[in-house]
């Protein structure tokens, strides 16, 4: 009699066992189904950072690779490279072309006088008037936001009856607070074409 409650004991632990080991498998299998979708959906995204991160790259190589005529770091940390001055005979017009580079871990923001100051190498000062285009990226220079470690271009067109060879001053004022974004370049060569 003991033997055979032995035995029934024993055929009813391993029905229980066997019940759980199935409920087991099925649980595991659900799991690793999540996983496998999990790693799928990871590696899709990790695709797209990995193209994002080398577009990055690309153009910051590409700025960097643009040769640098005059280059000036603000207080703040904006760091501007002129990277193009040319002028146009047949119009008049002087181009210059600088990279701006937010070179902390914070955006900044600043606001600037509405013209920069340019005295060419003869002492003549530029008016208000003979600006054609004075933007940051694609806003008025008035007011520039600069996201950390983004470049952007800033351009800068005047016209000029004279064909002056270099810009003897470059100088560009921040309108407010204490001028942490101001900054000047001297004896910028113009290449007339």
């Amino acid at each position: 009699m003991k033997k055979t409650i032995f035995i029934l004991f024993a055929l009813f632990c391993s029905c229980l066992a066997f019940a759980q080991d199935n409920e087991i498998t099925e649980k595991m299998s659900a799991l690793e189904a999540k996983i496998s979708t999990m790693e799928h959906v990871i590696a899709t995204m990790q695709t797209k950072v990995d193209e994002v991160t080398r577009q990055n790259l690309a153009l910051k190589q590409a700025i960097s690779l643009q040769p640098t005529i005059a280059e000036s770091t603000t207080e703040s940390g904006i760091n501007y490279r002129l990277i193009e001055a040319k002028g146009n005979r047949s119009t008049g017009k002087i181009t210059l072309l600088f990279s701006a580079l937010n070179t902390t871990k914070r955006d900044l923001g600043a606001f600037y006088k509405s013209t920069p100051v340019i005295i060419d190498e003869k002492g003549y000062r530029y008016s208000d008037t003979e600006f054609e285009k004075v933007v940051i990226g694609n806003s008025p220079i008035s007011w520039a936001e600069f996201i950390a470690g983004t470049p952007v271009t800033m351009e800068i067109v005047f016209i000029s009856s004279t064909e002056p060879q270099y810009v003897k001053t470059f100088d560009l004022r921040e309108s407010l607070g204490a001028g942490a974004d101001s900054f000047r370049m001297s004896n910028i060569p113009i290449k007339w074409e």
